[in-house]
C-alpha cells in the first residue's frame, strides 16, 4: 500500500507544476525536507534510541523553513500524527522526544524571524491588489478545484490568473458550504481516532497557509505538491479496503481470496499509474518551450493578461513579432480596459512605453 500511494502520488500530472517548471522547485525541496522530517521522527518513534534520528529530523525541518514557509504545518501535523499512531501520555511523549520538539520550536522560531525579515527567496514581496476577506472567499472554490484535479486531471494550466470573489453569491457560498463540511467530518475523524482523519485533516492543514494567507495569486497547481498525498492515500488505501470488502462477499471463503485481492490491486494501481503516467508524459509537452506552455495557458485561460503577455514575450524572442504584436494588444486590452483608443500601431507603441525592454519590438 506504501508502494502504490507514492507511485500514483509520483506520477500524477499535478507533479508537474513543482518538478517540471524549474522555478517551482523551491515547493518540491520544501516536500522534500518535510517528508524528510516525518520520515527521521517516525523512525525515531519506532528506536529504542531516538535521539539520533529526532536530530536528523530537526536537520531537516532546519532547511526546510529556509526553502518555502508552508513547512511550518509540520510540527503541527507530526504532533497529532505522535498522539494518533504512538499514543502514550502528554508527558511520556514529550520526555521520550524531547530533542524532536525543541528542535521544531527553534526551527519554526528561525521560520518567524525570516518571515519578518521578507520571507524566503520563493515568497518575495508583492502587491496585493484586493482584501484579505476576498481572498478567502475565493478559497474554497479553488480547494475544490484542486481536489477535482487529483481526480480529473484536466484543464492544468501555468497560471490561471483566477478571479478573485468580491461578493457573496450561490457559486461561492455552495462552495464554501462543502468546504466547511469536508473540513468539520476531517476534524471529526481525528477527534475519533479514526485514520482517515489524519491524512483529511493534513489536506487542509498543507493548503493553510496558502489558503489563509493572502498571496497576490489565489491559485496556482504547484500548491498542491504535499497536499495530494493526503488524497491520493485516502484514495488507494480506501480502494483497498473496499475491494477487500467485496472480495470477501463475493467469494465467501479463505480459499483464494487473498490471492484475488492482491492481483485485483495490482491491476488497478498498474492501470491508474499508465493513465496517470500518459497524463504527465502530455502535460509535460506543453512545457517543451517558453511558446508551447504560454500558449497553453492563454488557449485554457484567453482572459488572462499576463498570459498573453508571458506568450507574446516568448514569440518576440523567437523571431515571430506579428503574433507577439497580436498577443500584446490582447494583453492590452484585457488589462486596460480602454486600449482601443490607441489606434493601429499607437496601441504597440504604448506598450513598449510601458515595457521598454523589448529592443526587437522597437527596431520594427
Amino acid at each position: 500500500l506504501a508502494f502504490a500511494c507514492s507511485l500514483v502520488w509520483a506520477v500524477h500530472p499535478l507533479q508537474t507544476a513543482s518538478v517540471t517548471y524549474v522555478i517551482q522547485r523551491c515547493e518540491s525541496l520544501m516536500g522534500l525536507c518535510f517528508l524528510l522530517t516525518f520520515y527521521f521522527a517516525i523512525r525515531g518513534w519506532q528506536s529504542a534510541v531516538p535521539q539520533r534520528w529526532h536530530l536528523a529530523a530537526t536537520l531537516s525541518f532546519l532547511i526546510g523553513v529556509g526553502t518555502k514557509e508552508v513547512i511550518a504545518v509540520a510540527p503541527v501535523l507530526l504532533f497529532l500524527c505522535h498522539r494518533m499512531f504512538f499514543p502514550g501520555s502528554l508527558k511520556d511523549m514529550f520526555r521520550r522526544s524531547s530533542v524532536l520538539y525543541a528542535g521544531l520550536a527553534f526551527g519554526l522560531v528561525m521560520l518567524g524571524f525570516l518571515v519578518t525579515g521578507g520571507g524566503t527567496l520563493s515568497s518575495g514581496p508583492a502587491r496585493i491588489t484586493f482584501s484579505a476577506i476576498d481572498y478567502w472567499r475565493t478559497q474554497p472554490e479553488i480547494i475544490l478545484h484542486y481536489l477535482g484535479l487529483v481526480f480529473r486531471p484536466q484543464g492544468l494550466s501555468i497560471d490561471y490568473a483566477w478571479p478573485v470573489a468580491t461578493r457573496w453569491d450561490w457559486d461561492t457560498l455552495i462552495s464554501g458550504m462543502a468546504i466547511a463540511a469536508l473540513l468539520a467530518a476531517s476534524l471529526l475523524a481525528l477527534m475519533k481516532n479514526l485514520p482517515i482523519g489524519f491524512p483529511a485533516v493534513s489536506f487542509f492543514a498543507l493548503l493553510a497557509p496558502t489558503s489563509l494567507m493572502p498571496l497576490p495569486d489565489a491559485a496556482f497547481d504547484h500548491r498542491m505538491y504535499l497536499p495530494s498525498i493526503a488524497v491520493v492515500v485516502v484514495l488507494v488505501t480506501g480502494g483497498y479496503g473496499l475491494l477487500r470488502t467485496l472480495t470477501e462477499r463475493l467469494i465467501g471463503s479463505d480459499a483464494g481470496k487473498g490471492s484475488i485481492l492482491h492481483r485485483g490491486s495490482l491491476c488497478l494501481v498498474i492501470l491508474a499509474s499508465v493513465f496517470l503516467g500518459a497524463a504527465t508524459h502530455a502535460r509535460n509537452a506543453d512545457y517543451q518551450s517558453d511558446v508551447s506552455i504560454w500558449a497553453d495557458a492563454v488557449r485554457k485561460h484567453p482572459g488572462n493578461s499576463r498570459a498573453h503577455a508571458n506568450l507574446a514575450d516568448a514569440l518576440m524572442r523567437e523571431g515571430n513579432l506579428r503574433s507577439a504584436v497580436e498577443h500584446l494588444y490582447e494583453a492590452l486590452e484585457i488589462e486596460t480596459g480602454n486600449a482601443r483608443k490607441y489606434g493601429g500601431g499607437g496601441r504597440y507603441y504604448e506598450y513598449l512605453r510601458l515595457r521598454p525592454v523589448y529592443a526587437n519590438a522597437q527596431d520594427n
